[in-house]
């Protein structure tokens, strides 16, 4: 069977849905949307370095930081 393309605006999209059951909904609802969200695979991948960081104060962080930009500017003019 050929595929074709069809165009659905918004309007005819919500409509669509409306007369759907919510069962197929959430059938929908379930492949469309990713499997792992990225911002919570983002928060996973920097949780070593947020464990990392508990270890120091505040002010050791701020003066670190400034450190650094001291040094790239000088660096970098």
């Amino acid at each position: 069977m050929p595929k074709v393309a069809i165009e659905i605006d918004s309007d005819t999209l919500i409509d669509i849905i409306k007369q759907l059951s919510d069962t197929e909904k959430k059938k929908i609802r379930d492949t469309i949307r990713p499997k792992e969200h990225w911002l919570k695979r983002l928060y996973d991948i920097y949780l070593p370095a947020r464990k990392e960081a508990q270890k120091y104060t505040d002010e050791e962080i701020e003066k670190d930081i400034r450190n650094a930009i001291r040094e790239v500017r000088k660096a970098h003019g």
